[in-house]
C-alpha cells in the first residue's frame, strides 16, 4: 500500500472543503437511498465528522496501529445507527467515486487500489469492533424521562431512568437521542450516579438556533448510549 500516494492525494481532494462531503453523501444517498433514514435530516454536522475523521486515518496512514482505538470507537458508535456489515461496501463504492471525482487524471488504477486496501482495513477493523461490542452491550439504552425541572431560563434538570442497568462510569459522558430529533445525538455528561432505581440527571442548557434546543423538554423520551 502506497501510503505516500495516499497522503498527497487526500491532501489535494481535502482541499476542495464542503464540496467533497457534499458530493460523498450525496453520491451515497443516491445509490443506496435506503440509507439515507440512517442520518439526520441536518448533515452539516456529519459532514465535518467525515472528513475529520478521514483526515484522521491518512495522516497516520505510516502506522495504522495509532488509529486503531479511534476506528473501533466508530464501529461501536454506529452500532446505534443500526449500522451492519453490508453498509461498508456500499460507504466504500461512495467513497472510491468522490476520491475519482476530486482527483481527476490523477486517479490512477495503482492510486485506486492502494485506496481500497486502506479502506478495507478501516472497515475490517470497525466491523470486528462493533461485532465484539454486540456481546457485551446493547447498541443504545432506551430511557423513560421522569422529571424535568427549569432550574433557569439557561438551564434545565431532565431526569432518565434506563430501562436496563446502565454502565456508569464517573466523568464519562453519553450521547443522547430524542424522538422527536431522531439521529441528532447531542453529548452530555451525568451530574450523578444512578440512584437505587438507576435515576441519572442530566443540567442542559439550550444553544440558540439548536434543533434540539427547540424540542419540547415535556415531551422528551430520550434513548442514551455510552461513549
Amino acid at each position: 500500500m502506497d501510503t505516500a500516494a495516499l497522503k498527497a492525494s487526500w491532501g489535494r481532494v481535502a482541499a476542495a472543503g464542503d464540496d467533497v462531503p457534499l458530493y460523498f453523501y450525496s453520491h451515497l444517498f443516491l445509490s443506496h437511498p435506503d440509507v439515507r433514514s440512517m442520518f439526520p435530516i441536518q448533515m452539516t454536522a456529519q459532514r465535518e465528522k467525515l472528513v475529520a475523521a478521514l483526515g484522521a486515518v491518512v495522516s497516520n496512514v505510516d502506522n495504522l496501529d495509532d488509529v486503531v482505538p479511534l476506528l473501533e470507537q466508530l464501529g461501536r458508535d454506529h452500532r446505534r445507527f443500526s449500522v451492519i456489515t453490508e453498509h461498508y461496501a456500499a460507504v466504500g463504492a461512495s467513497l472510491l467515486a468522490t476520491l475519482k471525482r476530486f482527483l481527476g487524471p490523477s486517479w490512477t488504477p495503482e492510486l485506486a487500489d492502494a485506496w481500497a486496501q486502506a479502506y478495507g482495513i478501516v472497515a475490517k477493523v470497525m466491523v470486528a469492533a462493533a461485532e465484539q461490542h454486540e456481546d457485551i452491550a446493547p447498541a443504545y439504552w432506551e430511557a423513560d424521562v421522569v422529571g424535568v425541572e427549569r432550574r433557569s431560563v439557561e438551564v434545565a434538570v431532565v431526569e432518565v431512568v434506563p430501562r436496563e442497568p446502565f454502565p456508569y462510569r464517573p466523568g464519562q459522558s453519553v450521547a443522547v437521542e430524542i424522538p422527536q430529533r431522531p439521529r441528532l445525538w447531542r453529548y452530555f455528561s451525568p451530574a450523578n450516579a444512578p440512584d437505587s432505581s438507576g435515576r441519572l440527571q442530566f443540567h442542559i442548557q439550550p444553544i440558540a438556533g439548536g434543533m434540539v434546543s427547540k424540542a419540547t423538554p415535556s415531551g422528551w423520551a430520550p434513548r442514551s448510549a455510552s461513549s
